[in-house]
């Protein structure tokens, strides 16, 4: 297991940074009629597909209902037909099912046109969360039926903390200066 993977956060307690974003997306999920479509907007490595797997599991939805689509490689009309066929099926092992499409800007427009009135009409166990790194690619309706959220990078001095809770979790003994370099530079 990597390092990014064991450390990987598994609810917003354990998220370093963006936390006035993950409270009020916290708190949303308490009122009853919250959103059922989010696009999740900033820079590689913000937190969106971890903030969105960590929604699914505060929606309720078991692990054969959170279908996740890498949308680099799935962008096209077919991939839109698919997901609107399994909007249609009930949730098989939670209360709700969750689609969460990575990199939703490589998505063709034929994609983003097809799937409009999905977002518009999800039935009352469907969520999806839309992550993108650049929302500009995406055509302005599909933008206008989603609740947007903009996730911003972590300081340097995030990094750093973080860094060194890793560094002390893993009996590793670096120097203050070398995490501090890679906090600047990352």
């Amino acid at each position: 297991m990597t390092l990014y993977q064991k450390y990987r956060p598994k609810d917003f307690s354990e998220f370093v940074g963006n936390e006035f974003i993950l409270k009020a997306l916290d708190n949303a999920l308490k009122k009853k009629n919250h959103a059922h479509t989010y696009l999740f907007i900033g820079e590689s490595g913000t937190g969106k597909t971890t903030a969105a797997r960590i929604m699914a599991s505060k929606l309720g939805a078991g692990d054969l209902d959170v279908i996740e689509i890498n949308s680099s490689n799935n962008r096209g009309i077919d991939t839109a037909r698919e997901i609107i066929s399994q909007m249609k099926v009930l949730p098989v092992a939670g209360d709700n099912k969750v689609f969460i499409l990575d990199e939703v800007q490589k998505t063709t427009a034929d994609f983003q046109e097809a799937i409009l009135k999905a977002l518009e009409d999800t039935p009352e166990y469907v969520y999806f969360f839309l992550c993108t790194t650049d929302a500009q690619k995406l055509i302005k309706p599909l933008k206008t039926r989603c609740t947007q959220v903009e996730f911003s990078s972590l300081t340097s001095v995030q990094l750093f903390n973080l860094l060194s809770r890793i560094c002390k979790l893993e009996n590793a003994n670096i120097q203050n200066s070398i995490l501090t370099e890679i906090a600047k530079k990352a």
